[in-house]
């Protein structure tokens, strides 16, 4: 069979240039539809962010105005704040049942204790109290002095108590005295297993085991703990 091309070449030719022109246009047409329906995506999308951010502020300054309209919010926080700090104030709190012991094992035995007065923040002590002689209470100041204290197994030893003065004393037949001094807070720390060591030569309340020698002398007063 014989075929005959009676196109001429250039009419072939013009026929495919015009079908790829068609071909292009489309490729235009739906790339411009897809860049415009991409476009109008990203401003509602936008717009979207927006109305959400400006709700979310709306929200806060709705909040922050009830607020500040309770009057007990100053009231609420800080009692916050003090519930929140309880736990490291309870672990850090000073051990003061020892202080009984430590009375006793410092204090000589012709010692009658009236008043005992403790800053658990400027770790200080005042003592006030009677014996038959000044001498004993002397004695009682230089034990303070000297009494040392170790911690744990440590053998080491360090003074318990420092800057002890004898403030005021009276040369009565009954000698009245009151001590001031300052103490290594180390003695009422919680978390250390502490051991006075007492001067050799005096004899303590710790050390009487009979009955008749009470520590405190007096009548008790009522005190207020917070």
């Amino acid at each position: 069979m014989i075929q005959f091309n009676l196109l001429p070449d250039i009419k072939v030719e013009f026929m495919r240039t015009k079908r790829l022109k068609r071909v292009i246009i489309l490729g235009s047409v739906i790339a411009s539809i897809v860049s415009i329906l991409i476009m109008m995506g990203m401003f509602s999308l936008n717009a979207a962010q927006n109305l959400h951010l400006s709700n979310l502020d709306e929200d806060i300054k709705k909040i922050k105005s009830e607020f500040d309209a309770n009057p007990d919010l100053n009231k609420i926080l800080t009692v916050q704040n003090q519930l929140n700090s309880l736990p490291s104030l309870y672990a850090s709190r000073p051990a003061a049942t020892r202080l009984t012991k430590y009375i006793e094992q410092t204090t000589p035995a012709d010692i009658g204790l009236t008043k005992i007065v403790v800053n658990f923040t400027d770790y200080t002590m005042e003592v006030s109290g009677k014996s038959s002689s000044l001498q004993t209470v002397n004695t009682y100041a230089d034990t303070l002095k000297f009494t040392s204290y170790t911690t744990g197994s440590d053998q080491t030893t360090a003074l318990a108590f420092k800057d002890v003065v004898l403030s005021e004393f009276s040369r009565d037949e009954i000698a009245e005295f009151t001590i001031t001094l300052a103490y290594d807070p180390l003695i009422f720390d919680e978390a250390e297993e502490v051991n006075l060591v007492i001067p050799s030569a005096v004899t303590t309340r710790s050390e009487l085991a009979r009955p008749g020698f009470d520590l405190f002398v007096g009548t008790p007063t009522e005190t207020e703990e917070q």
